[in-house]
């Protein structure tokens, strides 16, 4: 896992196992998620499932249906990529 950044907007859906190091989310999210940095749902932005991140911002107005973990960032880095990338 490295500096990957992904942006869901608003409008926007996504339905995926994900695993970067930081997520910021103004449309909806779902599935498993792994942030190594920090995850961000901002109050036009809903996640749904299990997460694990370093730091979660939560705006007022935003959705959750989750488990959250907060993991210390070093610890999240060292699991394995599951696309194999390191």
């Amino acid at each position: 896992m490295n500096d990957r950044l992904l942006v869901i907007e608003q409008g926007a859906s996504v339905a995926a196992m994900v695993r970067v190091a930081r997520v910021v989310v103004h449309g909806l999210l779902a599935g498993d998620t792994v942030a190594s940095g920090s995850l961000t749902v901002y109050g036009d932005g809903s996640l749904v499932g299990h997460v694990r991140t370093g730091s979660l911002v939560v705006e007022d107005g935003a959705y959750l249906k989750c488990k959250i973990e907060t993991v210390p960032a070093s610890e999240l880095r060292s699991l394995p990529d599951p696309g194999g990338e390191g």
